[in-house]
């Protein structure tokens, strides 16, 4: 049986559960749950995870989420830290007033992963030769893969993110979490 936030497909010679939109995991009966979705892309575009759209051209790093949060504030340390740094490309005289994303960090268990252009990716300023990986040795869940076209970060935080290494992050959490979080994607 298919989930009651699920579907059941019409497949050759078969059917199949998926999850409805908003929701992720198999489609079968208890394993879709709701989840919420940031993104930024371009020369930086965002949509939060309540889906109110910014658009900003700072060549610094921002705080797209972390946890601890109350009414949108910081409150608690965090467990997790997701940071966006943007660049500009001074050389380029029709690029010089835009600014793009350049690396993603994500802060977690005391470590900082760096997701970097072209999809590199360093733990703690250490490279990291071989994806698949798990990054933090007392913490296997953590997980760094390939997934078609994105470098990922799988973690037991109920956290995920998405980097495409040039200039598209996607930042997704349960719905546990959203209004536990703040930054510029929280709610």
């Amino acid at each position: 049986n298919c989930d009651v936030n699920g579907r059941c497909i019409n497949i050759w010679q078969g059917f199949m559960c998926a999850c409805n939109p908003g929701f992720t995991g198999s489609g079968v009966e208890g394993d879709c749950t709701e989840f919420g979705i940031c993104r930024c892309w371009g020369d930086p575009h965002c949509e939060s995870f309540d889906g109110k759209f910014m658009h900003f051209q700072g060549a610094c790093e921002y705080e797209l989420a972390r946890d601890g949060c109350v009414d949108g504030i910081p409150k608690n340390d965090p467990t997790f830290k997701i940071l966006q740094k943007n660049w500009r490309d001074y050389n380029n005289a029709n690029a010089k007033d835009v600014s793009w994303a350049k690396e993603i960090k994500v802060i977690i268990y005391g470590h900082e992963i760096l997701m970097g252009q072209n999809k590199a990716a360093y733990i703690d300023g250490v490279k990291i030769l071989n994806i698949p990986a798990t990054p933090i040795a007392d913490h296997p869940e953590v997980k760094l893969t390939l997934s078609g076209t994105y470098l990922s970060l799988e973690t037991d935080l109920d956290v995920e993110v998405h980097w495409s290494g040039t200039t598209k992050v996607d930042v997704i959490v349960s719905s546990t979490l959203e209004d536990g979080v703040c930054g510029l994607c929280g709610n």
